[in-house]
This record gives structure tokens, sequence and C-alpha cells, in this order.
């Protein structure tokens, strides 16, 4: 294959004309007999320069990919879609309602374990697992008071307490 010396365009073999610029490519010595068939193929080679050449792009679009029909719906600020199925959110009511059954001691623990495990909606499952992170917390911090109330005794625990309250408040 050679090249145009002027504008670089990629030019099929024999062809005197450069069809992109129009400039002449060949270097050889054309007989006059040739020059008249020459006329021929710069008609020829004229209509190719009117068409547009087939060149392939540097860099490809690629083609959008279909999306899955369970993929999450995307949302923005100002959208009227709303995520239905396992994505589907819940109102306000349904928070309050979950997080009045974990607040009941020791039932709310075993609910909010089985809702963190079972529950179809994500919503749910994640309300009810930092239900269950919270009251382990908190029944951390309860069974360290009372270890360390039973090592040093009550009286000395809760002096210690009220001390740092009344630093942590003045």
């Amino acid at each position: 294959m050679t090249y145009c010396p002027q504008c670089g365009y990629a030019l099929r073999e024999g062809t005197v004309i450069c069809p992109a610029c129009g400039v002449r490519t060949a270097a050889e010595e054309k007989t006059a007999a040739e020059e008249i068939k020459e006329e021929k193929t710069v008609a020829e080679v004229i209509s190719d320069a009117s068409a547009e050449p087939q060149r392939e792009e540097a860099f490809p679009i690629p083609e959008p990919i279909a999306e899955k029909e369970d993929a999450p719906v995307k949302t923005g600020y100002g959208d009227n879609n709303v995520p239905t199925g396992r994505y589907a959110l819940l109102s306000t009511g349904g928070y309050l309602l979950n997080q009045l059954l974990f607040m009941v001691p020791g039932v709310g623990l075993l609910f909010a374990i089985i809702m963190a495990c079972a529950s179809k909606k994500l919503a749910r499952r994640r309300h009810a697992l930092s239900a269950v992170i919270l009251q382990l917390l908190f029944i951390l911090l309860v069974v360290g008071i009372v270890g360390i109330s039973s090592l040093f005794g009550t009286s000395a625990v809760v002096a210690a307490i009220t001390e740092w309250l009344r630093e942590l408040l003045l």
C-alpha cells in the first residue's frame, strides 16, 4: 500500500491522483496512450473522492450494554422513579414500627436478628442489622460495667462514673 506524499492518505496500488487532496502521486513517466486511459481512471478517482472514505475510528464508541431486569432502579433528586421489589424503600411508619419492636428487651433483639437474616427488603435488613449492632454494643457496655463493679465494688464504680459526669458537664 502506498501513501500520498502530500496528505498521507492510504492509496491503492496504481492510483495516480490522491482522492483526498487531488495531488498527482505517480512518479513514473506515462505515455500519451496511458494518459488517455488515465482520464477514465481520473473520473473514477474523482467519483471515489466524492464518496466518503471509509476509515476506522481510533477510539470506537462501544455499544450500550442492556441493563438487567433485576438491576436496581437508580433514582436521583427530582426523579419520580420509585424502586420496587427487593430495593423498595421503607416508609417512615415502617421504620418507626420496626424501631419500636426492636426496643422491647430480649424479644426485640430476637426479631432484629430474624429480620436481618430473612427479610426480602434490603432497607429493612439494613435497619435490622443496625439495631442488632446497637443492642450488642449496649449489652457489652452493661456487662463491662457490671464486671468492673463486681471487681472494684459498686461504690467505687458509682463514684468514678459520677466524677466523670461532673467533669463532662462542667
